[in-house]
């Protein structure tokens, strides 16, 4: 099938009966409001730049009403019906075709004075692209590559039974398939039910592939995944950031779901080869560490400071360059697409386990994670965050000069597992251990030369150790 044919892709489809009050669950489609005049109102925004038909069929209707669609605050479309024979329920049909960009509101407002049964429909126009999924008001968790409506994705194996397709309105067949596979639909994939075809609400994205200069890369992305099928999914223990990049993408007969898309947007030679994230951003190497027994001989201030001094860094332990932390995510690869191209002069990561934590910049702006939410005082331009399980990441893509400092909470340091890493262009430091900034300093017996037990969490990332060795083989190559 040509890449330029269209797939016709229905993002949702519902069936209500609504009495008054009412309370719409409409699957991807935000809570119902019920406005001020008595009127029932949702809302769709558009993942997409696309066409989009919107049908809506109210039926079995025991009383006058007025249904509109609206895009963007404008009312593009109304009708009323009027109930002539209270005998003989009615209906009503409403089409649209609408062009919509990313964040586009559809909504759908009914006036009713009586009950009804409401139908609705959305479908979209594209035949290859990425569908980003999550839970709804979650970062998103997976992500699969969509050609012609079938789905390309690594995933750990699904149950095997009936999940229900919401474009075609069927159960699908999924099998137990470990790792690298093209079973579901987009319809199935998107709503990823067994036995059932109601949803509560997700959270749904859909990005084109760039096609820049005839270069075909859906075509290229779909013609390497297809090499791969053979490839099981890549499990990690703790964190997915305790594999190497190159672990996560298919070097060594495993893929986790970001680690297939990247490899193929590489292979593709998106961005000269890079992908949709740069390579140098993959992973944040760390040349200085402080773990468990050294903390006690090291000042507060150097933990809490980046970059770090001279002074300071007397009571590091020194690692030998190349060992770092993967923040390899769907969340920062969905950020990384619409910035291809940028340059990344100067830039600061931070990766944080299991640890609440509070960065200012020299300019005494704030980026806080704590129990579980985000906050951020001032403008940090372009600044990218997610948090997902245990795992905290930041990327600052224009670092200001000057010292950044860190502020830790709860615990902190003295959580178990914590870890916190900081790097930028010129490397970074991990720090893994308890340590009280209280706490007096006491000074090792032989400073700068003692290398400390790691800690046992430390011990697993080191286990990306042999996967580092070979990415430096493979940027040789």
């Amino acid at each position: 099938m040509s890449n330029r044919q269209l797939a016709l892709v229905a993002l949702t489809t519902a069936t209500l009966a609504f009495h008054t009050p009412a309370t719409l669950a409409y699957t991807l489609f935000q809570d119902s409001q019920t406005a001020a005049n008595g009127s029932y109102e949702k809302t769709w925004i558009s993942p997409v730049d696309a066409s989009v038909s919107f049908n809506t069929l109210l039926s079995n209707m025991t009383g006058n009403l007025n249904a509109s669609i609206w895009i963007d605050g404008a009312k593009v479309s109304s009708s009323n019906y009027e109930l002539t024979n209270p005998n003989n329920p009615g209906k009503l049909e409403i089409s649209s075709t609408l062009d919509v960009k990313v964040g586009s509101r559809i909504s759908f407002r009914v006036q009713p004075q009586g009950t009804f049964d409401f139908n609705a429909k959305i479908d979209l126009s594209e035949n290859s692209g990425l569908i980003y999924i999550g839970e709804k008001d979650r970062p998103f968790s997976h992500v699969g590559f969509n050609w012609n409506g079938q789905v390309y994705e690594s995933s750990a194996p699904y149950t095997l039974g009936q999940y229900w397709d919401l474009v075609q309105n069927r159960y699908r067949t999924i099998t137990h398939d470990d790792g690298v596979q093209q079973q579901h639909s987009f319809g199935s994939f998107v709503s990823n039910l067994l036995n059932s075809p109601f949803s509560t609400e997700k959270r749904v994205e859909y990005l084109k592939i760039p096609d820049f200069w005839g270069d075909n890369y859906a075509e290229k992305m779909k013609s390497y995944i297809e090499t791969q099928f053979n490839s099981t999914y890549a499990y990690s223990v703790g964190s997915p950031a305790f594999l190497d990049p190159y672990q996560q993408k298919c070097y060594y007969g495993q893929c986790t779901g970001v680690g297939l898309i990247e490899r193929a947007s590489e292979e593709a030679f998106i961005n000269d080869g890079q992908g949709f994230i740069p390579r140098n951003l993959e992973f944040i190497e760390f040349n200085n560490s402080f773990i468990g027994p050294n903390l006690d001989a090291t000042p507060w201030e150097c933990l809490i400071t980046f970059p770090m001094t001279p002074e300071c860094k007397k009571f590091a332990d020194r690692g030998t360059g190349g060992t770092g932390i993967s923040v390899l995510s769907a969340p920062f690869q969905h950020y990384s697409i619409p910035k291809l191209n940028a340059e990344y002069k100067d830039w600061l990561q931070g990766w944080f386990y299991n640890i609440d934590f509070m960065l200012t910049d020299p300019l005494g702006n704030k980026l806080s994670y704590r129990d579980g939410a985000w906050t951020q005082t001032g403008e940090i331009p372009g600044l990218f965050y997610t948090a997902t399980g245990s795992d905290r990441h930041f990327l600052i893509p224009q670092r200001l000069q000057g010292n950044y400092s860190l502020e830790f909470f709860g615990k902190g340091l003295c959580e178990e597992n914590a870890i916190a890493v900081m790097g930028d262009k010129n490397g970074g430091t991990l720090i893994s251990g308890c340590k009280d900034p209280e706490a007096p300093i006491q000074p090792p017996t032989d400073p700068g030369k003692s290398v400390p037990e790691p800690s046992t969490l430390f011990g697993i990332t080191m286990l990306s150790l042999f996967g580092i060795q070979n990415r430096k083989k493979i940027r040789k190559s």
